[in-house]
């Protein structure tokens, strides 16, 4: 059965901006993908994270999630339970080279039913060509009360993302 990715919204930023939301997301389709290409304005430190919160919902118990990463100099895994965000998706910051920004990919399947929703994130990050990465992969979940409708995706540290950063969300719908 082929499966078709459509555009339901995307966004470039102009200016920078403290948050990325989509609202009013349509219930026609199967499953959500957020992509992203984005850096944030964090200074001292190559690397920020972001968080993502769904239907605006910021009660602790709601959210869970798994991490791996590596990075140029380590490797690990951290863990997040009863929180009030998933976070520890990867990002480049404003300290890393110039115009390297950091891509992901977040898939929520069945966003239209009222039950847990597992997700899957995965995340590259460049600071400096070869020698700085960072790389993640996040299993979360999501306790909602009603249909995924509203996705919000900021940094985690309180920085901004900056211009130029695109973010696209798709709707998956099955043939």
């Amino acid at each position: 059965m082929p499966i078709t990715y459509i555009n339901i919204a995307s966004t470039t930023l102009s200016s920078n901006q403290a948050t990325i939301t989509f609202n009013s997301i349509p219930s026609t389709y199967t499953d959500l993908v957020l992509r992203w290409s984005a850096r944030t304005n964090r200074s001292g430190w190559p690397y920020d994270q972001f968080s993502l919160r769904l239907n605006n919902v910021t009660t602790v118990n709601n959210y869970s999630y798994t991490q791996l990463n590596a990075s140029s100099t380590s490797a690990g895994t951290s863990r997040g339970a009863n929180t009030s965000d998933i976070v520890h998706v990867a990002a480049t910051a404003v300290t890393a080279t110039t115009n390297a920004f950091s891509s992901g990919e977040i898939y929520i399947p069945n966003y239209t039913s009222a039950t847990s929703k597992p997700m899957t994130m995965f995340t590259a990050s460049e600071s400096d060509s070869s020698t700085n990465w960072y790389i993640t992969r996040t299993a979360g979940q999501f306790i909602p009360t009603s249909t995924i409708s509203r996705i919000d995706f900021y940094p985690t540290f309180g920085a901004s993302i900056i211009a130029d950063s695109t973010f696209y969300l798709y709707g998956i719908k099955k043939n």
